[in-house]
């Protein structure tokens, strides 16, 4: 069977090479208006694809778009109520402290009576365990000449 198909090419061969050119110039163009027939066809349906994946692009793009945007919308919508809860949580503190700060004594306002601890700094001699109103070395006002 082998032997039979190389003679049908080799016959085909001698046909095609005793046909006058007019022929043969015929079937050249014939072929060439059928590859121009299918590279036209190709490219259109290449820019169809084309076309197709940039609007799926497009659609998926708007899609992840939309979710991000949700998403940061819930994200912005939990924190709010997170600090919300905060700010009511240290209104509340402040109210609590307000109440019991009537009888606490701010320990370095003017007519404090708290007692002057070890590690309090006076800051007329520098040392410890007093401060400048009772400091031992105050100069009365008295002797200061003027």
């Amino acid at each position: 069977m082998a032997n039979t198909d190389h003679e049908e090419d080799i016959l085909m061969e001698e046909d095609t090479a005793h046909r006058p050119p007019e022929q043969n110039t015929a079937n050249a163009f014939a072929l060439t208006d059928a590859v121009k027939l299918l590279s036209t066809a190709i490219s259109t349906q290449f820019q169809q694809f084309t076309e197709k994946l940039q609007e799926d692009n497009k659609s998926s793009a708007q899609q992840l778009s939309k979710k991000f945007k949700e998403n940061i919308a819930g994200k912005l919508k939990y924190e709010g109520n997170k600090l919300s809860a905060l700010a009511l949580q240290q209104t509340n503190t402040l109210q609590t402290n307000a109440g019991a700060s009537n009888s606490f004594n701010q320990p370095f306002r003017s007519g404090s009576r708290r007692t002057p601890q070890p590690s309090d700094v006076c800051y007329r001699c520098f040392q410890t365990g007093h401060w400048k109103t009772r400091c031992p070395l105050n100069i009365s006002t008295s002797s200061n000449p003027k």
